[in-house]
């Protein structure tokens, strides 16, 4: 027997969480095809080499916070990146505990060409956008993952 609802369903086309959901996928697909074509690595390398260059010496802890990803994930990333000599670690002058990770020479050289292909991504993304969508675009996407943020606490 068939269990009756009085709860429409939902329509996917206008659901919002659907919507940002295939969104992000499409392109993780499409970055995670130009990271291992372009550079030989995988999403979460790019994302933790990424995440390196945008601040260097950042700890492992630090990346996690900014990318998301969870610490087991970022730790292997950071190994494989290491055997690859993309990236070194120092250990912290105030804390043996933490250590700080660097982009190489050729980490650098990689990133720089990954994030060169990466651009061109958001620039094909954004290209029917006028300055003024663009802007209200970033905007409203940083108050979307203000309320993520705010829903995972």
């Amino acid at each position: 027997m068939a269990v009756k609802s009085d709860l429409s369903p939902i329509a996917l086309d206008d659901f919002a969480p659907y919507q940002i959901s295939v969104m992000a996928e499409g392109l993780a697909r499409r970055m995670s095809l130009i990271v291992r074509e372009a550079g030989g690595l995988s999403l979460t390398q790019w994302r933790v080499l990424a995440a390196v260059a945008e601040q260097p010496g950042r700890s492992a802890n630090e990346i996690v916070a900014v990318t998301p990803m969870d610490k087991a994930i970022v730790s292997r990333a950071v190994k494989r990146l290491l055997d690859m000599a993309l990236i070194t670690r120092r250990a912290s002058r105030s804390d043996g505990r933490l250590s700080h990770i660097h982009l190489t020479a050729k980490g650098r050289r990689i990133y720089e060409r990954l994030a060169r292909e990466a651009r061109t991504v958001e620039r094909d993304l954004l290209a029917g956008f006028s300055a003024a969508e663009r802007e209200a675009a970033s905007d409203l996407l940083a108050k979307l993952s203000a309320a993520v943020a705010k829903m995972s606490d």
